[in-house]
């Protein structure tokens, strides 16, 4: 047993990607703080992995996708990092996220036509080293496709994530972290059901809005963001509202910047 083991230290001292299932994975591992912190007393190394995939599921937008991912998009904006969003289903809404302190100057939003599209977005931002958090919905993706992805984001020092639909959670993934985001009327709760030194899923009762930022694992959802317009949900704006790049938008995203 003690020769096996140590010959799984050298191979893990070799391959720094290899990790045991009951290990915590990789040493030196460098994470982000989510900005919740009973959620980062739940993720390993206490925190989103940076260079490594995270994937997201959830079954519709506006259940607090985005607003998960606030406080990391708060802080790389702050500190003159580049934030993208490649292909969001609905248009951010620049005023919303300025009142929670996300430079917007800093935010780069791609749109594409098809999936190939996306993941070359999403591969050429990782690779230009400029960015702090990259948020993707990538559509349909093969399992060639989520390599190239999980290579790339291993070759950065980028917060890469995956926002992808629940029957996905079915199809093996190289992604480090997994987590499903659960809604109900009363009730919505993040399921983390893959992580690497994590033996079995667990779960937390989610919070993300709220003016203090804050998780709260005996709470249900509080209300969204405020609103801007009566058409805007939380931290999105509908499709059917005028582009960002309009004139009347770019007035407003200057003056809330």
């Amino acid at each position: 047993m003690s020769s096996r083991s140590d010959a799984l230290d050298r191979l893990q001292a070799e391959i720094p990607r290899l990790w045991r299932g009951r290990g915590a994975g990789p040493a030196g591992t460098s994470v982000l703080p989510s900005g919740h912190p009973p959620l980062d007393e739940l993720l390993p190394g206490g925190g989103w992995p940076v260079g490594a995939l995270t994937e997201l599921l959830y079954p519709r937008p506006g259940l607090g996708e985005l607003s998960l991912f606030l406080p990391v998009l708060r802080q790389c904006s702050q500190s003159a990092q580049r934030v993208a969003l490649i292909a969001p289903p609905l248009l951010p809404n620049g005023p919303a996220l300025a009142a929670r302190g996300v430079v917007l100057q800093q935010l780069l939003l791609i749109r594409c036509t098809t999936a190939a599209e996306r993941r070359w977005a999403a591969e050429q931002c990782l690779r230009s080293g400029l960015f702090g958090c990259l948020l993707l919905w990538p559509g349909r993706c093969a399992d060639q496709d989520l390599r190239r992805l999980q290579l790339a984001a291993e070759q950065s020092q980028t917060l890469t994530v995956l926002y992808r639909d629940p029957d996905c959670r079915l199809q093996a993934s190289p992604a480090q972290l997994r987590l499903l985001l659960q809604a109900s009327d009363q009730r919505s709760e993040l399921l983390l059901f893959k992580a690497r030194g994590l033996n079995c899923s667990t779960s937390a009762p989610l919070r993300p809005f709220g003016d203090s930022q804050s998780w709260r694992g005996d709470s249900p959802w509080s209300e969204p963001l405020t609103a801007i317009s009566p058409t805007t949900i939380g931290p999105w704006r509908r499709q059917r509202q005028r582009p960002l790049q309009s004139s009347a938008n770019d007035e407003t995203t200057r003056r809330a910047g």
